[in-house]
């Protein structure tokens, strides 16, 4: 017998019209199917697969290890922390206050110390502050790269601020100092050492922190207002028009500050920082030509400042797509 070709066993199929339509039909089903098993497969990947534990769940876990384990330090400091993250700071120092007595070792003594210092910061008990921060930032100031120790950075400025809240102020100098010089685009640091530095008559001190803290912030409302008040006490009339001018570019009241910072302009035609303040209030007002040459003349004064610059290449941009 002759064998049959493949087209000849599977022709077949094909030989009449209610036959392909049966075809179609099943494909059609077999493709609603897929769909179906794809779309369950989505939603449940979307929407079923194991989510991060909440905060409150890990809390009730480490209370429940510490209640399991009272004598493990571990389990404690786990739990301060919990109790941290979701702002029971007395809770936390109960925890930390029992871990002290438990032979901490070394580093876990200095994470007692600064989440005690911490904690006491957040319920603004300022003076029981001082001795945790201070210890733990002795014990690391003088570490290898202390620029990238976030924990260092945040026992300095906790640490200076509360000096300044209590107005300690000469004592708040050397640890906001320190933080600054660690992390130099920190405008809340520069601000708090600026405030410092104006406590002790050291103005121009001052002034350098408030300066550089807006350059990073350029609507920083209380550095302009502390600005000001340091410029009265100068005797710089031009520069405190300068300083509230800013404080009303830093308010949106774009108009207000253009009238005095046209006004310190007159007075004084030397200062970078009148400039660049005109430059950013006329780029608000959407006055894009006497943005730019604000931020021009700014570079005249100063050729390195770098709002200049990039404001000049921003104004140019927008320029160019108008």
């Amino acid at each position: 017998m002759k064998k049959k070709s493949f087209l000849d066993k599977f022709g077949g199929l094909f030989s009449s019209t209610a036959q392909l339509q049966r075809i179609v039909i099943l494909s059609g089903v077999v493709l609603v199917l897929l769909a179906g098993t794809f779309g369950a497969y989505y939603y449940y990947d979307r929407f079923f697969q194991p989510q991060e534990k909440s905060a409150e769940v890990q809390l009730a876990e480490a209370e429940k290890a510490v209640l399991e384990d009272p004598s493990s330090l571990d389990k404690r400091m786990i739990l301060s922390d919990r109790y941290m993250q979701s702002s029971k700071w007395e809770e936390a120092l109960n925890q930390l206050a029992q871990a002290q007595f438990a032979n901490p070792t070394a580093d876990q003594q200095q994470n007692i110390w600064l989440n005690t210092g911490v904690s006491y910061y957040m319920l603004g008990k300022y003076e029981d502050t001082l001795s945790p921060l201070q210890q733990f930032f002795n014990a690391r100031k003088d570490e290898e790269m202390p620029g990238l120790d976030n924990q260092l950075k945040a026992a300095a400025f906790y640490l200076g601020d509360a000096f300044l809240k209590l107005e300690r102020y000469d004592e708040a100098i050397e640890p906001l100092s320190y933080c600054v010089g660690w992390s130099k685009t920190d405008a809340d640091a520069m601000y708090k050492l600026g405030v410092a530095y104006y406590k002790v008559n050291e103005n121009n001190k001052a002034i350098d922190m408030f300066m550089m803290a807006t350059s990073f912030v350029p609507d920083y409302t209380e550095v302009y207002q502390s600005m000001a008040e340091v410029f009265t006490t100068m005797g710089e009339p031009a520069m405190v028009d300068y300083a509230n001018g800013m404080v009303s570019y830093s308010m949106d009241e774009y108009d207000q500050a253009l009238e005095l910072l046209k006004k310190a302009e007159a007075a004084k035609q030397d200062s970078q920082a009148i400039y660049l303040g005109l430059g950013f209030t006329y780029e608000a007002l959407g006055e894009l030509e006497n943005a730019k040459a604000a931020y021009e003349k700014t570079l005249t004064v100063g050729p390195s400042n770098f709002s200049a610059v990039t404001g000049i290449q921003r104004i140019d941009l927008l320029l160019s797509n108008q």
